[in-house]
């Protein structure tokens, strides 16, 4: 199904510089984006994206501890 969005065009922009920078293309990005929205992403989407966070950022505390109460505080 096709759909039309009206959109300003610096928003249009910066969109399409996150599709860039992670590879896909607008409509891509926006497909991804309904789907997790609407609770549909699949297993793999959800690992491609979580592979791509890990390669974006690399994770690496850069030697800095984070003390188990630290990383679970406000959690029930």
């Amino acid at each position: 199904m096709n759909i039309t969005l009206s959109v300003e065009d610096r928003l249009l922009e910066r969109a399409r510089e996150v599709a860039r920078r992670q590879g896909v293309s607008l409509n891509q990005l926006v497909r991804h984006y309904l789907e997790t929205v609407a609770g549909e992403v699949s297993g793999e989407v959800a690992a491609e994206t979580l592979l791509h966070l890990m390669e974006e950022h690399g994770g690496h505390s850069g030697g800095h501890r984070i003390p188990r109460e630290a990383a679970y505080e406000g959690r029930v």
